[in-house]
Formats: C-alpha cells, structure tokens, sequence
C-alpha cells in the first residue's frame, strides 16, 4: 500500500468487530486502496475456527498461494490444501535446511507445489500466475473503465 497498491482484508470475524490497526491507518483510504470482507455474520468473535474457514475466501480470490512458511499444522497448511482442492498454483520456498516450522513446505514440495529457490523467483512466479490464471479465476478478472466494468469481455453495467 506505500508502493500504491490495494488490499482486500478477509475478516475471521463479523465485520462489525473489524478495526484497522493504529499502526496503519496512515497508509489506509477506506474510498481507494481497501476493502475488507467477511462471510460471518457482522457481529461474529474471533474464532479459530473462523481463520481457517476464511482460507476458502482467501484462496478464492488469488490466482495462486506463495507459502514462506508452513507448519506441519494451521493455517498456512489449511490455505495451501485449499489452493490445492480449487486447483491453483501453489508455490512454496524450498528451504536448503530443517529447521522446525518449515515442516509443511517439504510435504507441500512432496506433492503438487512448485519450488522456489531463490527471492528472485517470486516476481517471475507472480508474472506468470497473472499471465495465465485458471479458467475459474479469469471468469471473475474484471476491469473498471470509467463508468462501464468489463466483465470477461463483456460490458456490465
């Protein structure tokens, strides 16, 4: 968001129960570069379960998942299955050690995960998943032109 980008919060809770952290509401216009999201009821608590249960909407909305770092448990694992069972590009950094907290990464790479072996291949990574998103994802890219959004081509109003 320094950079002018935008981001979409997806809330574990009600969105009644959602505040922005002092910390960055410097860098939040709530009109132009944020929007936060919730599929609980508005007045819903934190729960665990809730974190988890976000990850469909999460992965949802992403053309792929970068896992850093993954535990055999939680929800960095529980995010990248999810990216598995919508049938998107997961990538996840092939670490050259065994350090404890990185457990899920080497079963990810086990599987279906595409290594990442170097920060360089990030930028590349995301080129390409934006280049080539899945059918289900490209369904939804719309661009915003004015007064008209263009939804696959197509002029909705």
């Amino acid at each position: 968001m320094e950079n002018g980008g935008t981001t979409i919060a997806v809330l574990p809770e009600g969105i009644q129960n959602f505040r922005i952290l002092r910390e960055l509401k410097h860098l939040v216009d709530m009109d132009a570069n944020f929007l936060a999201v919730s599929s609980f009821e508005p007045t819903a608590v934190w729960k665990s379960w809730r974190a988890m249960d976000r990850n469909k909407v999460i992965v949802g909305l992403s053309l792929g998942l970068f896992v850093i770092e993954a535990r055999d448990k939680g929800g960095t694992i529980n995010a990248a299955h999810e990216c598995i069972r919508q049938k998107k590009r997961l990538w996840a950094v092939a670490y050259g050690d065994d350090k404890p907290g990185r457990e899920g990464n080497q079963k990810l790479l086990a599987g279906s995960a595409i290594p990442l072996k170097h920060l360089e291949e990030l930028g590349p990574a995301l080129e390409d998943a934006m280049a080539h998103p899945p059918e289900e994802v490209r369904q939804l890219v719309m661009n915003v032109t004015g007064d008209t959004i263009e939804n696959h081509g197509k002029a909705v109003s």
